[in-house]
């Protein structure tokens, strides 16, 4: 919102006087003045490693309810046709895509706040106001309403009250000292449906409202899923391939996630892998269906994982897999990568508020059963029934 407040504050101050009367001058009827459009700040907030979600925000603007004056304040006007105003401003919607431009530190005059790993876009949504007309002096105000078309949008994150959609435009018409004309003095954009008051509003310094705002600041909701293979036991093959499957729903539509995994692009061609997982890409990016959902297939050996990034929050997931001949365990205790920690997480659920780790152990073990001799211990034992038979027919011959 772009608000001139020592233009407000020269013309309002002069002009206070005339609210008293409503503004009709000595000459008879004002000519009225049109608005002046505007705009207001449209701020986005993504994980750092998120791609920006398909997302459009919309605004309705109406007429806000009127406040009668009292000893410490001016009247608020209902912008009606009863006061004299005529037309209908509109407010554009802001769409936003994964091909916007992140920024990862706020730029200067921005009003937003991230916290680490956050990343922003900022847009602004066009006020059309020159299309009304005000025909007597005061402040006019409108309330603004602000929706998304996308359920994973934490609204306004950074208002007085966490997710207000509400936000309030003030119109100040003054009459110019020289001309006698009414003319726009300014804008001002708030967060709460407060009084006015000429000295805090647009005091001798051009102050502000304590509350005064320049658009909303939303947040996308998203979390990383990130599964893993870990195999274990004396006759588990650390280079077999295992056939995992990823289901992935209540995402965005015709969405393209980015992966990040350490495996291979395509899936390792060991004597230990079945034949039909030999050679398999290990997709570097998943893209949903228009119902936002997905199903990709991935290799993965001991060690390795696929980490998926930004899902959106209430999408679901399940990873399953094709153990063969193991013996499954649900989750991986060891530490995969840079993760020291466990991939503990059930292996299909929602996304919520925190990153997912899951995955599975294969264990496969072979026992040698007891009572049945080595290599080496039946080469001793038959040489040493050979001693025997040569010691016997040597014995036999000497007593012939």
């Amino acid at each position: 919102m772009k608000i001139n407040f020592s233009k407000i504050a020269a013309a309002f101050l002069a002009g206070v006087m005339a609210f008293g009367s409503m503004g009709v001058s000595a000459q008879g009827a004002y000519e009225p003045v049109a608005g002046t459009n505007s705009s207001l700040d449209k701020y986005l907030i993504v994980k750092s490693d998120a791609a920006v979600p398909n997302v459009t925000f919309s605004f309705a603007i109406e007429p806000g309810e009127g406040i009668a004056a009292d000893t410490d304040t001016v009247a608020v006007l209902a912008p009606t046709a009863a006061n004299g105003v005529s037309g209908t401003p509109t407010i554009a919607s802001t769409t936003f895509a994964p091909t916007d431009s992140k920024a990862d530190s706020v730029a200067s005059g921005d009003t937003v706040t991230l916290a680490s790993g956050e990343s922003y876009v900022k847009k602004t949504a066009a006020i059309t106001l020159n299309n009304v007309t005000f025909s007597e002096p005061g402040v006019y105000r409108y309330k603004i309403t602000e929706s998304s078309d996308f359920d994973a949008i934490q609204m306004d994150t950074q208002a007085a009250t966490p997710g207000s959609t509400v936000r309030y435009l003030d119109i100040y018409v003054t009459e110019n000292e020289a001309t006698g004309a009414l003319q726009i003095s300014g804008e001002v954009l708030h967060e709460t449906a407060s009084k006015v008051t000429p000295n805090s509003t647009a005091g001798s310094a051009g102050g502000n409202l304590s509350d005064k705002s320049t658009g909303y600041v939303n947040k996308y909701l998203s979390q990383n899923l990130k599964f893993g293979k870990e195999v274990t036991g004396n006759q588990g093959a650390k280079d077999k391939a295992f056939n995992f499957t990823l289901e992935i729903t209540g995402a965005q539509a015709n969405k393209t996630y980015q992966i990040v995994t350490n495996a291979p692009a395509t899936s390792r061609s060991t004597p230990a892998t079945k034949e039909a997982n030999r050679g398999q890409e290990n997709p570097a990016t998943i893209t949903t269906d228009e119902h936002g959902a997905a199903t990709v297939n991935y290799y993965l050996t001991d060690g390795e994982y696929v980490e998926v990034k930004g899902l959106p929050k209430a999408a679901t997931y399940a990873v399953s897999e094709d153990y063969e001949d193991y013996k499954q365990t649900a989750g991986i205790d060891a530490s995969i990568g840079a993760d020291s920690r466990a991939y503990s997480d059930a292996a299909s659920g929602a996304i919520d508020s925190a990153d997912i780790f899951t995955g599975f152990t294969n264990t496969r073990d072979g026992v040698i059963p007891t009572g049945v001799a080595t290599a080496a211990g039946l080469g001793v034992g038959l040489a040493g029934l050979a001693l025997v038979g040569a010691l016997v027919s040597r014995k036999k011959e000497d007593e012939d």
